[in-house]
């Protein structure tokens, strides 16, 4: 824990290994990214990864510049995960890794599949921690219990 958040943001956080991500173990929206309750009179609600990046830069970020997760896992708050860019850098970042489908999001999946995926990874690491066979697997969409092949 650190003292640029409080007590009850970092509640909800699970810092993985050494260089892995650090998953948000609290509320998800319906696009795949977490939600984090400010608290009465500070503002309603803010993404947890723009929240705990502005707070470790020490300054706000313009509101029509995005933060980029370079490890394409929308509910990571790790700030060295996190780069801020335009909706043009996001976009261009997005066609690079190929982390599209007919325009249709992270993977190829909409909405509805990040929120889903998001959830899982949420569920996995509240329910075992940090597996990597595991984490690893519902990032590739593959259901963990699956079996391997070889």
């Amino acid at each position: 824990m650190n003292e640029l958040a409080p007590p009850r943001f970092w509640a909800k956080v699970f810092k993985g290994p050494e260089g892995k991500c650090w998953i948000w173990t609290g509320a998800i929206g319906d696009d795949g990214y977490g939600r984090y309750y400010l608290g009465k009179g500070q503002g309603g609600m803010a993404r947890p990864h723009r929240y705990y990046y502005e707070m470790s830069i020490g300054k706000r970020l313009p509101d029509d510049e995005e933060l980029l997760h370079q490890c394409d896992v929308t509910i990571c708050v790790n700030p060295d995960h996190l780069e801020p860019g335009s909706k043009s850098d996001n976009m261009v970042d997005r066609s690079a890794k190929r982390r599209f489908k007919n325009g249709s999001g992270i993977r190829g999946m909409d909405r509805r599949g990040r929120a889903l995926r998001a959830r899982q990874l949420r569920d996995e690491i509240k329910a075992n921690g940090w597996t990597q066979n595991r984490v690893s697997a519902i990032l590739a969409g593959i259901d963990p219990e699956q079996p391997a092949l070889f």
